[in-house]
């Protein structure tokens, strides 16, 4: 499977579902037991965790803000 770039990824950011809406509430919870990638954002830095799954995030699922199914993603970039 191809490796995605981060200019390829970040071109459909807007897809993306937000884990929570503006008041902090979880409205999007990530997903258990499928691919996904993960836009992650904390003071300091920013970036994605593509292709993994819930279990692989670790500590990027604290600044986790949005997440996309792996397959719609790749769906996308193909198109």
């Amino acid at each position: 499977m191809k490796e995605l770039s981060i200019q390829e990824i970040s071109k459909h950011i807007s897809k993306f579902n937000d884990i929570y809406d503006e008041n902090g509430n979880e409205i999007n919870p990530i997903p258990q037991g499928v691919r996904i990638t993960v836009y992650c954002k904390s003071d300091k830095d920013e970036g994605f965790a593509d292709n993994v799954t819930s279990d692989e995030l670790g500590l990027n699922a604290l600044i986790a803000r949005s997440w996309i199914l792996e397959d719609e993603l790749r769906k996308l970039c193909e198109s």
